[in-house]
């Protein structure tokens, strides 16, 4: 009957999780007086993915400061939008990212090492007032995917189970 019961209780909580159709990863890099952090959202896949969208925010001493709110994506720079995430790392186009200043940032291929990324400022100054030149910053970064509601689901739901299973264990012990 309990085994039943768990049955009846994993395919609901698998109905109403559903299929995730997405692949988030969580960012962050630092540089010579830039930093930032957010989110990108892709297709899912096999790598290289293509980011549909992205969140955040950057912070660049080198125009203005910020935080530039990261408000979606562009193609500046040339950027394709592809993240290999098994690395991480980004091809020669990078990731491009527009701000609430309305200037642009670019992830680019191009930095230190052999997957050494660079950070690129839009001419249009993402920090308003007077423009900068573009600029090119080395920075390193990390990308971690964030877990799927399934994945957690039924991580939960397996937890639950082994602590059902040395419940009853406990009990038949005590008879």
């Amino acid at each position: 009957m309990r085994l039943a019961t768990s049955l009846i209780a994993s395919t609901i909580a698998l109905a109403v999780v559903g299929v995730a159709h997405a692949d988030v990863y969580d960012f962050s890099f630092t540089g010579a007086g830039v930093s930032g952090s957010g989110d990108f959202v892709t297709g899912g896949g096999a790598s290289p993915q293509t980011v549909t969208s992205a969140s955040g925010t950057i912070f660049d001493s080198n125009v203005g400061a910020g935080p530039f709110t990261i408000t979606g994506l562009s193609t500046y720079a040339g950027a394709d939008n592809l993240l290999y995430a098994s690395q991480p790392y980004v091809d020669f186009g990078g990731i491009s990212v527009t701000t609430n200043t309305g200037g642009a940032f670019n992830f680019g291929l191009g930095g230190n090492g052999l997957y050494g990324l660079i950070l690129n400022n839009s001419v249009n100054n993402p920090g308003g007032g007077v423009d900068y030149p573009t600029g090119s910053t080395n920075i390193s970064w990390t990308v971690t995917q964030v877990p799927e509601p399934a994945t957690w689901a039924l991580m939960i739901i397996g937890f639950a189970g082994l602590g059902a299973a040395l419940r009853r264990r406990a009990v038949s012990a005590a008879v």
